[in-house]
């Protein structure tokens, strides 16, 4: 997700795909500045599959789904195939400029960024779910709000696995470790934790199937000075391609896969998004998509709540459609954290979603350029 703090994940805006290659050619250049957003609007994919996801398995969880049951959960199959494979490669992909911080910066932006919002969420959301305990598909008790500092919650799990990678590049970076140590570190360790029986859903079972495609991201940080030489039909071809594998992966595979498949299987999907983003970032109709991707982070934090509100007011109204719970609760999770963003804006309680320091750090950043 993006909290705008320069390169954590997703960040604002991605490097510059061109200082890298002096050879290009001015049709090329102008062709690689339309594809300046592309990471953002990979991004907006990305948290528009997760808040439909979400609101799938709400509705499944709930037991609302009926006859549209086998669509739902085959649907969920493919989002799940590589919607959060999605955000580890991306920010694996921007990793490298933040790890070149002063300490003080570095921690500063990723505790801030990462662990606070971390922790306030999962407060504000299990407040929610013990307020509506009698309505939502989750009642946590008391003890449940202990148990964020070593056991997240919900989707609150990305926050701190993708914590744990940046703390892992860090260190290695600061003991002159290179990338690609890195991603023999990380696969080391998955394989290291294969031979446990790990619940897929446990913090140690994220890290194992997710670690390894963070380091795959810092790998290929690397190619992001190439992005403007790719054709589109080699662009169309990686859509194609990634979409026909997640699918058919989604409907052969049942349960975890293992620890190499689980690694290797969410990046052909991964892929197509990327692909695809490159493909349309550079029409104008995509800039809502691209701003989606740079509040993806607030629309992470503060989707569930949004979407869980709308599933209890639309069955309050006796609303049963499934479409219009569907659509109803995605638009309500995408739209519902953005309203959340302007309004805590206007009245100046934005520390709902950054940490005072950093916002105050930032600002003087701002002021001094």
């Amino acid at each position: 997700m993006s909290n705008r703090t320069d390169d954590q994940v997703p960040s604002t805006h991605p490097p510059s795909l061109t200082t890298d290659a002096p050879t290009i050619s001015k049709a090329s250049c102008e062709r690689s500045n339309d594809r300046l957003n592309w990471a953002d609007c990979a991004r907006g994919i990305g948290i528009i599959l997760v808040v439909l996801g979400h609101v799938n398995a709400g509705l499944i969880g709930a037991h609302m789904t009926g006859e549209y049951g086998p669509a739902l959960s085959a649907a969920n199959k493919f989002i799940y195939t590589f919607h959060m494979a999605l955000f580890f490669v991306a920010a694996g992909l921007f990793a490298p400029r933040s790890v070149r911080k002063a300490p003080r910066e570095y921690w500063s932006d990723k505790l801030g960024g990462l662990l606070y919002p971390y922790l306030i969420w999962s407060v504000i959301q299990l407040g929610f779910q013990r307020a509506f305990s009698g309505q939502t598909n989750t009642a946590p008790n008391a003890s449940g709000f202990a148990a964020i500092l070593y056991e997240p919650t919900m989707q609150f799990w990305f926050l701190y696995c993708l914590l744990i990678a940046q703390v892992l590049y860090r260190v290695l970076t600061r003991l002159g470790g290179t990338q690609l140590q890195f991603l023999i570190l990380t696969v080391s360790l998955s394989l290291l934790l294969a031979g446990f029986e790990l619940s897929a859903t446990s913090v140690l079972g994220r890290c194992r199937d997710n670690l390894p495609l963070f380091a795959i991201g810092v790998v290929l940080s690397r190619q992001l000075a190439h992005v403007a030489k790719v054709p589109n039909y080699a662009l169309g071809a990686v859509v194609t391609g990634g979409i026909a594998f997640s699918a058919v992966v989604s409907r052969a595979v049942s349960g975890h896969p293992g620890v190499v498949a689980a690694v290797l299987f969410p990046l052909p999907g991964t892929a197509a998004v990327f692909a695809l983003s490159m493909l349309i970032a550079n029409r104008k109709s995509t800039s809502a998509l691209a701003t989606l991707g740079k509040y993806s982070l607030e629309i992470y934090l503060a989707h569930v709540i949004a979407y869980a509100g709308t599933r209890i007011m639309l069955k309050q109204l006796g609303v049963t459609s499934i479409p219009a719970h569907i659509i109803a609760g995605t638009v309500m999770g995408i739209a519902g954290p953005l309203l959340l963003v302007k309004f805590t804006q206007m009245v100046g309680a934005t520390f709902v979603f950054r940490c005072p320091s950093l916002q105050h750090r930032n600002t003087l950043e701002n002021r001094s350029k």
